[in-house]
């Protein structure tokens, strides 16, 4: 978990040069993803930033899907039940 942690920190520095490409949709589906699968090991003050974090690559997921839904809605889906899963909403996450 650490180790992804580290990569994605190393690839924050690199995103904005890619803004416009799919890799930010990527980047910001799988570091949801990284976010989330810590969450239950991390601190409190953490979880509150890491759910903020995930909120805001929500966002962006929502408004990517309007236009390219074959690119970004099931991604959104995903994070939205993973987050969910995570909170403990089991009939939300289903």
């Amino acid at each position: 978990m650490t180790a992804a942690l580290d990569y994605a920190s190393m690839a924050r520095e690199y995103i904005g040069a890619s803004l416009g490409l799919i890799t930010v949709g990527v980047y910001k589906f799988y570091l949801s993803l990284i976010l989330l699968a810590a969450y239950p090991h991390v601190e409190t003050s953490k979880q509150q930033q890491y759910l903020s974090d995930v909120k805001e690559n929500q966002q962006n997921l929502k408004e990517w899907s309007v236009h390219a839904p074959q690119n970004f809605h099931h991604k959104y889906l995903l994070i939205q039940a993973e987050r969910a899963r995570v909170l403990g909403q089991k009939l939300k996450a289903s």
